[in-house]
């Protein structure tokens, strides 16, 4: 796995033969549009590489969204993979991470099937889970309200139409959650 050190550029790689260099790509609104850097190829894979700076070890979920599949891996162990034809939005994924103390490195690889290509990985904040915790409820997502309630987002936030989880599982008629 490459090491990101800032200010050096990190060494090319090859995959079946072929060099391939690392290219700095900023993308202006959260989302990396992968079509725009590479001419909208189709059937193709990009690999991304970014490192995360903790100043101690740290419980949280990267948001993650692409177009199209997508593996991510924290300091070179695989912490997800979701092969799904779909397009980009904020979030679809929430992927729980601990941060060690220092460096992480995050290395992802993007799929594309047809059409348009990109990703998106964030570090969810804590207002962020707890309006997804209040979505969940009304869905019935048990899976995801554990994920989140183990991991300590708050009951008592409420979201921008002042409804708490309770209050919008009572009142999506989700008398299980």
């Amino acid at each position: 796995t490459p090491v990101v050190i800032p200010g050096k550029p990190l060494t090319p790689f090859s995959i079946g033969g072929a060099d391939f260099s690392w290219e700095l790509i900023r993308a202006a609104n959260d989302v990396v549009d992968l079509d725009k850097h590479f001419a909208a190829a189709d059937f193709a894979a990009a690999y991304a590489l970014a490192e995360i700076r903790s100043e101690k070890e740290t419980k949280t979920f990267l948001g993650v969204g692409s177009d199209d599949g997508i593996r991510i891996w924290h300091n070179g162990k695989l912490i997800h993979d979701n092969w799904a034809p779909r397009g980009v939005t904020k979030d679809q994924d929430l992927v729980p991470i601990t941060l060690q103390a220092g460096s992480n490195q995050i290395l992802l690889k993007v799929q594309d099937i047809l059409g348009e290509w990109g990703f998106v990985v964030r570090i969810v904040g804590k207002d962020a889970l707890s309006d997804r915790l209040i979505s969940a409820t009304s869905v019935g997502d048990m899976e995801q309200i554990n994920l989140l309630l183990e991991a300590g987002v708050s009951l008592d936030h409420s979201n921008k139409s002042g409804l708490t989880a309770l209050a919008n599982a009572r009142l999506h008629g989700r008398d299980d959650v």
